[in-house]
């Protein structure tokens, strides 16, 4: 029981330390603009890329057996942790890649501008994103799909 708790620290530290080195390199809050896009085909864009980002599911991992209650609970929950945390990162990814293939380009913005823009309930928030997405071209350089 003790080796099994072990490996599962391990696995939650390693799994920590990537995020983690992943978040330094990566803006937490960016948006989408593609030139010349109108503000219909941006809306369209993203219930699409939305839609298809919010399916990706993470692999299920193998389940632990153990007589323990205690230890079953636990070691379900921290699955739980670990899933949902794989979830997120990869449905950031599946949208991510969604707006590059369709000709979209990532920028960078501070966490006051992310804050305007996503604030709201989903149907504001999809209108600003698809002003922000047909609107002026950004100054800043484009940010690696």
């Amino acid at each position: 029981m003790r080796y099994a708790l072990g490996i599962l620290a391990m696995a939650l530290l390693a799994a920590g330390a990537s995020a983690a080195a992943e978040d330094e390199e990566d803006p937490d809050n960016f948006f989408f603009h593609k030139p010349g896009v109108s503000r219909e085909a941006a809306l369209a864009d993203w219930d699409e890329c939305r839609d298809l980002a919010s399916a990706v599911e993470p692999p299920r991992g193998p389940s632990v057996y153990t007589p323990n209650v205690a230890a079953a609970a636990a070691a379900g929950l921290v699955q739980g942790f670990i899933r949902g945390g794989q979830r997120r990162h990869m449905g950031e990814a599946a949208m991510r890649k969604c707006f590059q293939v369709k000709g979209y380009g990532r920028y960078g913005m501070t966490k006051e501008e992310a804050k305007l823009l996503y604030s709201g309930g989903w149907k504001t928030m999809r209108e600003k994103l698809a002003e922000k997405a047909a609107g002026p071209a950004p100054s800043q350089p484009a940010l690696v799909p």
